[in-house]
């Protein structure tokens, strides 16, 4: 987790709490853990993917979007070249 929030420029509880966010959007589990380290499981990597394909849709959209009005978007934010959603619903603003 550790080095996950390292990558995103996030603290570790955050990446916990996205995580647990994500497992109840998707209502079941993402990982397995064993002992310290954690692993996507099978439905993870599949989730995991496609999060991938979805990002650059978005990114590709939002640079689309600052060549026509030459603004550039916040709807993605840059860390260390990694896409990041912002303003990601939570199962408690959904509720």
């Amino acid at each position: 987790m550790q080095e996950t929030a390292k990558v995103l420029c996030i603290t570790q509880p955050a990446v916990s709490q996205r995580l647990r966010q994500l497992e109840w959007v998707f209502d079941g589990k993402l990982t397995n853990k064993g002992g310290r380290d954690i692993h996507l499981n099978e439905y993870g990597v599949v989730i995991a993917k496609q999060a991938v394909l979805c990002l650059e849709i978005l990114e590709g959209l939002c640079l689309r979007l600052s060549v026509t009005s030459g603004l550039q978007h916040p709807a993605v934010g840059q860390c260390n070249g990694t896409p990041t959603a912002v303003g990601a619903s939570t199962p408690q603003q959904r509720s």
